[in-house]
């Protein structure tokens, strides 16, 4: 018996679905990847858009951001968010009421809260502790200095002192050096009396080797009255008893090692001797105050 719908029509038959050809499934095949193409396209078009709206978009914020700051807007912001930092940081309690130091002996605390610029009830949260340490290092005796914050109301430092190791006189200055050849501070002439004395031009950075050599051996540098530049080339040494000691222009740090070894082998130093030459290498002329000729001698020993 035939269907019927509910008109009682009859009803119709579907026909059947038509395969497709070959011809047929590529024309299919190349409208889809046309219509993915044309979607690609649209996608980049977009991206673009996007991009450039947020390029624009940050063009702007920096173009407004400058000219909020070149009218001074910004800056008055950031110093009252400072200042506003500061009063809250001072109103917890976290104030700058006392300044501790360690490793400072020669040096004083005066020139150490100098250097600090130390304003009774500053804000310790806010201390710059670098801009601090340069400050500090920048005073003569003091070669290494650390700053830190003592929660909550103490600024420490430790510093590292220079050890004197000669004076130096040029023209009608006298200051004191360490062994390194940094200055000191200026001194009066009859400061020191014990430490050798340095006299030239330019002397302290080209003496730092030889001041060196002498700090290793105390005895040695205790003897020696003046180390005395020799035509910007070379270094003599004038010792207490009189005697001179010349040094070689490149070298000079290993002839006082040579002439160390040499006093504790023949006890030289100790001898009434008007110079000991050490400028070549390969041998050692000494002459004697009695004699009226130099005579050389074995520095092997």
């Amino acid at each position: 018996m035939p269907k019927v719908n509910r008109k009682g029509a009859p009803a119709r038959k579907r026909a059947p679905a038509r395969k497709l050809g070959r011809r047929g499934a590529a024309r299919r095949r190349a409208g889809d990847r046309s219509i993915g193409a044309r979607l690609d396209r649209a996608r980049a078009a977009l991206e673009e858009y996007a991009f450039a709206s947020i390029a624009g978009a940050l063009v702007l914020a920096a173009l407004a951001v400058g000219v909020f700051w070149a009218g001074g807007y910004g800056r008055a912001l950031t110093t009252g968010a400072d200042a506003a930092g500061r009063s809250a940081a001072r109103a917890v309690g976290l104030r700058i009421e006392r300044i501790t130091l360690r490793g400072g002996h020669d040096v004083s605390h005066s020139e150490i809260l100098r250097a600090v610029n130390w304003a009774p009830g500053g804000s310790l949260l806010h201390v710059d502790l670098q801009q601090v340490r340069e400050d500090i290092e920048a005073v003569g005796w003091v070669r290494r200095a650390a700053v830190s914050r003592l929660y909550p109301n103490t600024l420490h430092i430790t510093i590292d002192e220079r050890a004197p190791g000669a004076v130096w006189q040029e023209g009608g200055l006298v200051r004191l050096i360490d062994h390194e050849g940094a200055v000191i501070r200026e001194i009066a002439a009859h400061e020191y009396p014990n430490l050798p004395m340095i006299v030239g031009a330019g002397a302290p950075e080209s003496a730092a080797p030889l001041l060196g050599a002498l700090e290793i051996r105390p005895e040695l540098a205790s003897a020696v009255s003046a180390v005395i530049r020799v035509g910007e080339r070379r270094w003599n040494l004038r010792l207490r008893n009189g005697i001179d000691v010349l040094l070689p222009e490149d070298g000079a740090a290993s002839a006082v090692d040579l002439l160390w070894r040499m006093h504790e082998a023949r006890g030289v130093l100790d001898q009434a001797l008007e110079y000991i030459d050490l400028r070549d290498g390969e041998r050692v002329v000494v002459r004697r105050r009695i004699e009226t000729e130099a005579v050389e001698i074995d520095a092997s020993g």
